[in-house]
């Protein structure tokens, strides 16, 4: 019994048809993310009668593009808050006596506080 020949008489060739677009549609993910993904199909074989009857389902899962995880300092008061800024560093752009730098919208240009 050739397989592939099985295959391509399923449903009279949709379903051939189909597991291949399954499988393009898989693979450009592979390639895009770079993760693993499967594709399963399954036949079942079923009596009737004289006859075997074949059922084809199958199951795609493509992979995603992969989330990055992110570091982040407990807060300072031990209260359960997550922080991006180290709260042992002082922080430049708020030192003590001195305003916060202005920046021009459209040039990104320092504006000079008096």
């Amino acid at each position: 019994m050739n397989f592939a020949a099985l295959v391509e008489d399923l449903d009279y060739g949709r379903v051939n048809t189909r597991l291949g677009e399954e499988l393009k549609q898989l693979s450009a993910a592979v390639d895009d993310t770079g993760n693993q993904g499967t594709m399963v199909v399954t036949l079942k074989v079923t009596k009737e009668g004289k006859h075997a009857k074949i059922d084809v389902a199958s199951k795609l899962t493509v992979p995603k593009e992969g989330l990055h995880g992110t570091l982040f300092h407990f807060g300072p008061k031990g209260d359960g808050t997550l922080t991006r800024d180290d709260p042992r560093q002082m922080n430049l752009l708020e030192l003590p006596g001195q305003k916060p730098a202005e920046f021009d919208p459209k040039t990104g240009e320092v504006i000079e506080n008096d």
